[in-house]
């Protein structure tokens, strides 16, 4: 039997003749190039198993370097074919398990599950943010800046696979070769797609979003398994020598007892303090870190989890943030820890000041996390105000209890004197207010209650849903 193909691509009158034929050892196949013959300058043949392939062109042969393995694929080069030109390859394989193709290679089967996993850049002894397929040519970040001098840009290489940007006024380009992006960005701020390449253009600034999202064909997935594991590992290396407990801590009670006692001698010891630029994910030597008697959100939270793990106690961390992506993998600076106890998990935050054992940060609850748990669970909590006018006067009796309470905490949190109370006014919707009496802000995990008054009416404390599992209300 013979088959005769005609194979053209999109450019005027180009096509090639194949007549495809078996052969005492396989299949021959005879080319003619019958125009512009670009499409039939590469043959690609697929088969399964090794297949032999001898080609001649114009009766020459073709020599062994023109004849080649290519991704699966045997590939015969026919540089020197014009129109009128005729090539005759031989190929060791039957003509039912021959895949031809002119011009580029078949088109693969697509597998059940096919992923490029990319990793983080956590130590000098980790990579970049890189991918499996190192096949991935140079990649390419540029910007251009507008300013009072005008125009100016530039260009380097190195582009991360995902990230987050602020971008000044003007324009900036991540170009990945080989990759798909996707991205998103702030309001104001345009994005040009392109083949490999993403362009945030950003005329009074804002915010640029972005990751791969096939490499190589490739379907990409953000590896949290991956940064977790990195994340971890800085963390151990961070805890050796570990922080010991004082010899006079007694270590008898039960496990509750324990648990409470140890993280009442943290808080004491050590006062929360962030240091400006530092890296929160990249904490010191937490023997460093104990005996200087302050340290950062982070800190605090290992030298606990450290100091409990020493007593037996099952725990383990989670990692989030006030606004974390799970995108770019990127905004997960706030780490909680997460204790073992009969009735679930206890939460603990070292790094909320104001928070009592057992209470998570509204800043963080109910956030995406990773580590520990896919996220922070929200806290119940309740608040209710009971609003009387009384001749021009509104009075407001505030009560607030769990995480609403915290919340408030949280709110006037450091501050003093006439900021506290405005702060305090202001988050409960109570507008140019003043605070007549509170009780139960300043001790952590009780009750609040406060009584405001002011001339004007009283608003809603929140536009959206409260930051806790619950709701508020007016009597």
């Amino acid at each position: 039997m013979t088959l005769v193909l005609l194979i053209g691509v999109q450019l005027a009158g180009a096509a090639c003749r194949v007549v495809q034929a078996p052969s005492e050892s396989g299949t021959r196949l005879h080319i003619e190039a019958v125009s512009e013959p670009l499409s039939c300058r590469a043959v690609y043949l697929h088969a399964d198993g090794d297949a032999r392939v001898r080609a001649r062109l114009d009766g020459r042969r073709v020599g062994r370097r023109d004849v080649f393995e290519l991704d699966g694929n045997q590939v015969v080069a026919l540089p020197a074919m014009r129109p009128g030109s005729v090539a005759d390859i031989e190929v060791d394989v039957p003509g039912s398990a021959l895949v031809v193709s002119l011009g580029e290679p078949p088109p693969r089967e697509p597998a059940a599950e096919t992923h490029v996993a990319w990793t983080v850049s956590l130590d000098e002894r980790h990579p970049a943010w890189s991918f499996a397929d190192s096949g991935l040519g140079e990649t390419v970040e540029a910007t251009a800046t507008l300013g009072p001098d005008g125009h100016a840009s530039r260009r380097w290489g190195g582009a991360p696979a995902q990230g987050i940007r602020v971008l000044p006024p003007g324009s900036f380009t991540i170009e990945i070769p080989g990759a798909n992006l996707v991205g998103t960005a702030s309001e104001g701020v345009t994005i040009t797609r392109s083949l490999t390449a993403l362009r945030f253009d950003a005329p009074a600034g804002g915010t640029a979003r972005w990751r791969v999202s096939a490499a190589g064909g490739q379907a990409v997935i953000p590896d949290v398994a991956t940064y977790v594991a990195g994340i971890d590992w800085r963390f151990r290396v961070a805890s050796f020598p570990e922080p010991a407990l004082p010899a006079d801590f007694k270590r008898d009670g039960d496990l509750d007892a324990r648990v409470e006692d140890i993280w009442a001698l943290v808080r004491a010891r050590m006062a929360a303090a962030d240091y400006p630029g530092a890296d929160p994910l990249r904490p010191r030597p937490l023997n460093r870190a104990w005996r200087s008697e302050w340290g950062s959100g982070v800190e605090r939270a290992l030298v606990l989890l450290r100091l409990l793990q020493q007593q037996q106690v099952v725990a383990t961390w989670l990692l989030s943030g006030s606004e974390p992506d799970p995108m770019t993998l990127t905004g997960y600076d706030h780490l909680v820890l997460a204790l073992a106890a009969e009735g679930g998990d206890l939460l603990v935050d070292p790094a909320c000041a104001p928070c009592a054992l057992g209470e998570v940060s509204t800043r963080v609850a109910g956030k995406p996390a990773v580590g520990g748990a896919e996220r922070v669970p929200l806290q119940p909590g309740k608040l209710s105000r009971r609003i009387a006018l009384h001749g021009t006067e509104f009075q407001v009796s505030v009560e607030a209890s769990g995480a609403a309470a915290l919340w408030l905490r949280e709110e006037i949190y450091a501050l003093g004197g006439l900021a506290r109370a405005d702060r305090l006014a202001a988050a409960l919707g109570v507008v140019a207010g003043r605070v007549v009496t509170e009780t139960g802000l300043d001790t952590p995990g009780q009750p609040v209650r406060i009584e405001l008054v002011t001339e004007r009416s009283v608003r809603p404390p929140f536009e959206g849903a409260p930051p806790w599992d619950g709701d508020w209300s007016d009597e």
